[in-house]
């Protein structure tokens, strides 16, 4: 009974304990629950919505392609129409593109010829108006204002003069603006009709047969031939002929002197049109006319202008005068001079020699004043500036590489696909490869390789790095540098493979011949008699081992066969002695006696002497194989080379070959 009453509080208290416990986990997590929500709360509140960001529709591409490195073993994109087209040398390549863009031209020429055959379905979606067929009527056929910005938009001036003198013909008014924009088009195309695009090849045979009859009918009169110019003034010639003339009273002038109403606008179109057509005398009249109307002039006519002070002054003081005159102008009036203004100030200060080059420093002082970001362009004036044949090295180009390194550049002015060939240029005459490095790592910054210029000046840039490379470099980077840009950036020429083959010799890399060789063919350059020299006396210096020399016997030997096959070209290979000795020692060393002998009966043919080593090294081989035949016939070769020698191999002949003595008087009365 007692052990009873004990137990009841022992009961009481553990169920009291449990409850307890049970009570304390509700607590907890009522309290992480609590907590979890106060800490997701606190994440909502600090969710912060980002703006929205203007995008275009090559957002989604530039995206996916920063994703992907740039393969430099890949062909550029230009050939991979087709792998079986692909061009593996330098003239393939030029022939590629000439085709490629005589096939444009085809194409576009059908579709201007037959335009109701492209445009019967017109589903395209968006619609790219460029690669249609200009249609030859217009929507607006009636004489107004609006028929003749139809004809502007389209850019045809002669449909847009014939609107025009209708308009005057029936003294309808025209707006200011409608006159403006008609005097941009003329001043754009030098107040003449707009070259065509392709010409008519009938009329063109037709007037050729017309002269052709001409001339037969005036046979009886006749004509000395015209002398022949030379090579500069046939040169001089062709640059005048394609020089751009502002003829007097063109479209242009016809318009903006037919104009009652002329505003600045109207000036600074005629100012612009006559400075691109080296009217540059005229272009300084109207501005003055436009000083004295006081008229605001705007930053692209005085740019013009600025370019065109070069035509009307003879010294670079005068000029730099007259540009200084209008920059102040400039300031007076309040005009914000652009990129295009130091530029163009900075192209003319390549042509002012020691003056040039101090004001170059403080037009690019005032150009950072006014908080205008220089552009490649900018930086390949100063490196013409400062980096003269005549002129002592500097560092500009250093600097400049410390104030443009890692940067993003776009184009902004022709002259800025002229910077990373003069800064290379720069780079081979100081010998820095450290620096020419930076610059090609500048060149694949971004997309900054777009502004590389074309196909020529492409090759121009990686031809001197890689000539760089090969005198300055280590062996392995000179390898990896062949490896990842050749052929794709670069298809060498025969003075590359010959810098490439000189650092074969300076690091005895002479295991790589049997490929260089293979790739010189690829290259286009099997028929060089520089290279085959070359090879031939690399792969003659030493002995290597004999799997190696098997390799050099048979590059010999294609050798001998690329200079037969040169007897049927313009520019045939000639051997000489050394080179032929070089196969023959080649030959014998890959133990091919036979076609050394084949080769040793070049010598007489090609009216050459072999020398003293390598007559005793084919003697040795025929010696060392028992081959009396060609032992002998060794000696007949000597004597048709006119060399006086022969008795002694005579002798040597007779003490190491076990010949008859009927065989040795026949022997010897065929050498004598």
């Amino acid at each position: 009974m007692a052990t009873c009453l004990r137990a009841i509080p022992l009961r009481k208290t553990c169920l009291s304990w449990v409850s307890n416990q049970i009570t304390r986990q509700i607590c907890c997590s009522t309290q992480h629950m609590q907590g979890s929500v106060h800490e997701n709360v606190k994440q909502e509140e600090s969710i912060v919505i980002p703006r929205r960001k203007k995008r275009d529709s090559l957002a989604v591409l530039r995206a996916l392609a920063s994703t992907v490195g740039k393969d430099h073993t890949a062909m550029p994109y230009e050939f991979h129409d087709d792998p079986f087209l692909l061009p593996t040398n330098a003239i393939q390549r030029k022939i590629y593109f000439l085709s490629a863009e005589s096939g444009r031209k085809t194409a576009q020429y059908v579709l201007n010829s037959y335009p109701e055959v492209f445009t019967a379905m017109n589903q395209d979606e968006p619609k790219i108006d460029c690669l249609y067929p200009k249609l030859d009527g217009y929507i607006i056929a009636d004489v107004c204002e609006e028929g003749l910005m139809e004809r502007v938009d389209n850019r045809d001036v002669k449909a847009a003069m014939q609107m025009y003198d209708k308009i005057i013909e029936e003294e309808k008014e025209l707006s200011l603006n409608t006159c403006n924009a008609l005097l941009d088009l003329l001043c754009f195309y030098g107040g003449q009709e707009a070259p065509r695009e392709f010409k008519d090849t009938s009329k063109v045979t037709a007037e050729k047969n017309e002269d052709l009859d001409e001339n037969e009918d005036d046979e009886g009169d006749e004509k000395p031939p015209p002398k022949p110019r030379s090579g500069r003034e046939a040169r001089m010639a062709a640059r005048f002929s394609k020089r751009l003339v502002w003829n007097d009273g063109n479209y242009a002038d016809k318009v903006f002197h037919g104009m009652l109403d002329r505003n600045a606008d109207s000036y600074c179109s005629m100012i612009r049109g006559m400075v691109k057509y080296n009217a540059s005398a005229k272009a300084f009249e109207l501005y003055n006319e436009m000083q004295d109307k006081h008229m605001k002039v705007s930053v692209e006519a005085y740019n013009s202008l600025i370019q065109g002070a070069l035509d009307i002054r003879e010294s670079y003081t005068e000029k730099w005068k007259l540009m200084e005159l209008l920059l102040k102008q400039m300031k007076v009036e309040g005009v914000k001079p652009n990129l295009e203004t130091f530029n163009i100030v900075l192209n003319a200060q390549k042509r002012m020699g020691g003056i040039g080059r101090k004001l170059s420093l403080q037009t690019v002082s005032e150009m950072v004043a006014l908080g205008i970001e220089p552009s490649l362009g900018t930086y390949a004036h100063l490196i013409a500036i400062f980096y003269k044949p005549t002129l002592p090295p500097n560092d500009m180009l250093y600097d400049i590489m410390d104030e443009v390194d890692g940067k993003h550049f776009t184009i902004h002015d022709s002259a800025d696909m002229r910077f990373f060939l003069d800064a290379m240029s720069v780079c081979e005459r100081l010998r820095d490869l450290d620096l020419a490095h930076r610059v090609n790592n500048l060149l694949n910054t971004g997309e900054n390789y777009k502004l590389l210029g074309n196909q020529v000046m492409k090759a121009a840039f990686y031809s001197k790095l890689f000539s760089l490379i090969c005198q300055l470099d280590t062996p392995e980077n000179i390898m990896k540098f062949y490896k990842e840009y050749i052929p794709s950036n670069l298809v060498p020429s025969a003075y590359c493979i010959l810098d490439l083959l000189h650092a074969v010799e300076m690091y005895s890399m002479l295991d790589r011949l049997p490929n260089l060789w293979r790739d010189t063919q690829e290259f286009g350059h099997r028929y060089r008699q520089q290279l085959i020299d070359q090879f031939l006396y690399l792969m003659a210096k030493d002995t290597q081992s004999a799997e190696l020399q098997e390799k050099f016997a048979e590059v010999a030997l294609d050798i001998v066969d690329a200079v037969n096959e040169s007897a049927r070209r313009r520019d045939q290979l000639q051997w000489s002695s050394t080179s032929l000795g070089h196969v023959v020692i080649l030959c014998l060393r890959a133990k091919n006696i036979d076609r050394a002998w084949d080769v040793m009966q070049i010598y007489p043919t090609k009216h050459k002497v072999p020398s003293t080593e390598v007559i005793d090294m084919f003697l040795n081989a025929c010696i060392k194989v028992q081959d009396a035949n060609k032992a002998l016939g060794l000696v007949q070769v000597i004597v048709r080379c006119g060399l006086t020698t022969y008795p002694a191999y005579v002798e040597k002949i007779k003490s190491s070959f076990p010949l008859s003595g009927e065989k040795l008087e026949r022997d010897r009365k065929s050498v004598v």
